[in-house]
């Protein structure tokens, strides 16, 4: 091609400054095809991309209607491969073309870095003698500079697409996770169910054979009965949580654990287990439901109660963690030794003294009550110190 001495007019400004309102993949591809129709009787545009298969794929849109398929024939027959590898900006005839009229395919191969992206291609109404030197160079120009923002676009169009099946993947791994947890929590319960119910006919059927203490069969027949009651309360407790709507209102927790501790104050002295309370801030108010945070609180003291020493203590105490969060510990002193494992602490399967069938679901409903109030729960414990159980719940600024 050689030097075109005829009066070309094209303005570039004009198509750097349309460029930059362009927010998507074919509004760049109209844009430019939009204003290097005239100057360089371009009739069909369009950008062919590299896949990961190496196959040019184009976005799908009007102006490039006949031209997809001849693209799609040229790369059949490895054209567009050789206009790719030579790196440089191509006018071939249109072989598709009626005799009748002049026309040319115009290849322009785009880089991204040092590697091939794919190529801007353009089916033209002149033949390929009628474009000068001049007119491909400030075409490729044209070209490159929205190939620059094409590039940038399909990146951000890939990440969306990403983060979008990354989003999927993950709210599948917590559906799984859910269903995991409500297959361990009726895992559990029934071991729990089943063991009580086997303790309840082994000594139902020695009762029918008159032997043996029937006083203390009775006992022990009671005993499980009220096992099978606290974990129909559980259940209950659990569909509570499930159910609870979304209307709270603002609490005073330290007036809530007075009410928790005034309540289950005579069964922990009969068990000789004495209550002390710390209270470093003053009318710490949260957002919440106050039958649920009263449950989860219950839960927490109930499994103290269960393992402290004959002795013991159990320390309540909040404070301030940040100025949005306050901080509420519930420490045991003196407690088992078994206590101070908390690995498991909070799985519903969880059973504190390892005994088979016996589990406790208190601190697992805790945790859902305490995370369906936007907090944190977790369990510290230190040998001679004893054990933490450690609320971090979100707080009205008053």
């Amino acid at each position: 091609m050689k030097a075109n001495k005829s009066i070309f007019r094209f303005d570039f400004l004009a198509l750097h400054n349309a460029l930059a309102d362009c927010s998507e993949l074919n509004e760049v591809t109209r844009t430019l095809h939009r204003h290097i129709a005239d100057a360089f009787a371009i009739v069909e545009s369009n950008f062919f991309m590299l896949n990961d298969n190496k196959q040019l794929k184009s976005q799908k849109i009007d102006i490039s209607i006949s031209l997809d398929k001849i693209i799609s024939h040229l790369e059949e027959e490895g054209i567009t491969d050789w206009a790719i590898e030579n790196n440089t900006p191509t006018v071939i005839s249109d072989l598709f073309a009626d005799n009748s009229s002049e026309s040319s395919i115009i290849l322009i191969p785009i880089a991204e870095g040092r590697s091939a992206a794919g190529l801007f291609a353009a089916r033209a109404s002149r033949g390929k003698s009628s474009y000068a030197d001049n007119h491909i160079a400030e075409l490729n120009k044209s070209v490159l500079l929205a190939a620059i923002l094409y590039n940038k676009l399909a990146k951000c169009k890939e990440n969306t697409i990403l983060s979008k099946r990354l989003a999927a993947v993950e709210q599948q791994i917590l559906d799984s996770s859910k269903f995991i947890s409500a297959g361990e929590l009726a895992a559990a319960i029934a071991n729990e169910i089943q063991a009580s119910l086997l303790i309840l006919d082994g000594h139902i059927q020695f009762l029918e054979t008159g032997l043996g203490n029937t006083k203390r069969r009775l006992e022990i027949i009671k005993t499980e009965l009220d096992n099978i009651k606290t974990i129909n309360r559980r259940l209950s407790g659990l569909l509570d949580v499930a159910k609870a709507d979304d209307e709270q209102s603002a609490l005073n927790i330290c007036n809530i654990i007075d009410e928790i501790v005034h309540l289950t104050s005579h069964q922990l002295q009969k068990d000789n287990i004495i209550i002390e309370k710390a209270y470093d801030i003053d009318n710490p108010m949260v957002k919440g439901s106050r039958q649920m945070l009263e449950q989860a609180f219950l839960n927490i003291i109930f499994s103290a109660g269960s393992h402290i020493i004959d002795g013991g203590r159990l320390l309540i105490s909040i404070s301030s963690f940040d100025n949005d969060n306050m901080t509420i510990n519930f420490s045991d002193i003196n407690p088992n030794p078994y206590a101070l494992n908390v690995d498991d602490i909070f799985e519903p399967f969880y059973s504190p003294d390892n005994r088979k069938g016996k589990y406790n679901m208190g601190l697992y409903l805790t945790q859902m009550i305490i995370k369906k109030h936007g907090g944190k729960v977790f369990a510290i414990a230190e040998e001679g110190r004893g054990r933490t159980i450690k609320i971090i719940l979100p707080v009205i600024n008053q």
